[in-house]
């Protein structure tokens, strides 16, 4: 049998197909979309229309939508995970528009949908849009946020109110990044030590938060599980624990907040001010 140029041509395409197969498997229905980034809403002080009170996320896998919901105080988070380059998210004063792009939303696909707020109160209204999925939330705070991005960049304070910390005690001690590199500062505070990280950047949860400073500040927690949701609670930092009977113990405030949850599962927007104390109980 006489072999021609074509066939040794068909021979090398169907060897270089079989060892892609061989190393990368076949490719899977709707796994072409190009998925880069986490869009995060953030309400403020202001309910949401879905799920007010509660961080829901909603996750794009193969053309659908996984969707969790959990308390985060009164505080309403919207993130949207695993999606396209092409979506965006955007605030222009009071209002947030999200565009999906090419993607479906997770209601009202392929419609313009619009809530307006009066008082606590949402309305909505749904118009087709020729496919093209976009809602848009009127009526939202100045402290409302929109952002990109898997991680936030918040500011951590760790007071120790009348307790020494174990170094440079009674100093203000700060930690800052200087060309790429954390930086530290300390100076004589009356006898009360405080420790700040400037500009920390973490995966979004409190309890992330932290474990990025202790990375850089060289000290640890220890942790308890507390729930079937993964709620840790933290039982000792910097090497000073949690007493009972009235004592001094470890809590923390989000903007000046007092957090009634978890810091694990409390989820943390861009420029958020975090505040440990080691004092009696709060709340």
């Amino acid at each position: 049998m006489k072999i021609s140029g074509k066939d040794v041509v068909l021979v090398a395409l169907a060897a270089v197909i079989i060892v892609v197969i061989a190393l990368f498997g076949f490719p899977s229905p709707g796994s072409s979309n190009t998925t880069t980034s986490t869009w995060t809403v953030d309400f403020a002080d202001v309910p949401s229309p879905i799920s007010p009170g509660n961080v829901t996320t909603w996750t794009y896998h193969d053309g659908a939508w996984d969707v969790s919901s959990i308390r985060n105080g009164n505080r309403s988070v919207w993130m949207f995970a695993n999606v396209s380059a092409d979506f965006a998210c955007a605030k222009n004063g009071a209002m947030v528009t999200i565009d999906f792009a090419t993607l479906s939303s997770p209601i009202t696909p392929g419609n313009s949908t619009t809530w307006s707020r009066a008082g606590a109160t949402w309305t909505s209204a749904t118009n087709a849009n020729g496919g093209h999925s976009i809602w848009t939330l009127e009526s939202m705070s100045a402290d409302a946020k929109c952002f990109r991005g898997d991680t936030v960049t918040a500011t951590l304070t760790i007071d120790f109110v009348n307790a020494a910390s174990p170094t440079d005690p009674g100093n203000l001690t700060t930690w800052k990044k200087v060309g790429g590199v954390w930086t530290k500062t300390s100076v004589a505070n009356g006898g009360h030590s405080v420790w700040v990280f400037e500009n920390l950047t973490s995966k979004p949860t409190c309890f992330a938060q932290l474990q990025a400073a202790e990375s850089i500040g060289g000290f640890s927690d220890t942790n308890s599980t507390y729930s079937l949701i993964g709620g840790v609670k933290i039982e000792s930092l910097a090497g000073l624990e949690n007493q009972n009977g009235g004592g001094p113990g470890w809590q923390y405030w989000v903007d000046g907040v007092y957090a009634n949850r978890s810091s694990s599962l409390f989820y943390l927007s861009n420029g958020d001010e975090v505040t440990w104390m080691y004092k009696p109980l709060a709340g």
